[in-house]
């Protein structure tokens, strides 16, 4: 706890992924008590995913959650307070909604994380055509391809962002 403490005062000098006032910003802000939450940081203290800095904040804090769009996103998107910060969180959405097999939605994962967002149009075609098939509504297909491409500028490696905070908390 006095860790936890400490740095979401913006105690945050000499911390590992922590020592500089665009991370403090982050952490006074999220106020970090447990990993996950500290790893949350380390995802949202990163240039292109600081806009969901603010929306995060809201809904812990102040329970403005994000509209629902469907209770299948809510649940992948629930530990993150309905923020898209995870690559994971972008397969499960694939996953779920349009059936695509582990590998077809690591290739997903691979376009954003590359930062290769003209291939990702494909994908969202196909994503269409297999939720459709699954029984979700145009409207809301249409509704999650809007949300992922605003979404999907910057996400982070969840597995990378655990071995972070980890790391920020010990050097804490």
């Amino acid at each position: 706890k006095k860790v936890f403490d400490m740095i979401s005062r913006g105690e945050n000098t000499g911390v590992f992924q922590a020592d500089s006032n665009f991370a403090a910003r982050v952490l006074t802000s999220v106020k970090p008590q447990n990993i996950n939450e500290l790893a949350d940081c380390v995802s949202l203290g990163r240039p292109d995913a600081i806009a969901f800095l603010d929306p995060y904040v809201k809904a812990k804090f102040d329970n403005e959650m994000p509209e629902e769009i469907h209770p299948d996103l809510t649940k992948i998107l629930s530990r993150t307070y309905g923020c898209l910060i995870y690559q994971e969180q972008l397969m499960n959405i694939f996953k779920v909604f349009a059936g695509f097999s582990d590998g077809e939605a690591d290739k997903v994962r691979k376009i954003v994380g590359k930062k290769k967002l003209e291939d990702l149009p494909a994908q969202l075609d196909k994503f269409e055509r297999q939720a459709l098939r699954r029984g979700y509504t145009q409207e809301v297909i249409d509704i999650l391809k809007e949300f992922i491409n605003n979404n999907v500028s910057y996400s982070f490696n969840m597995a990378h962002a655990v071995a972070y905070a980890i790391t920020t908390y010990k050097s804490a």
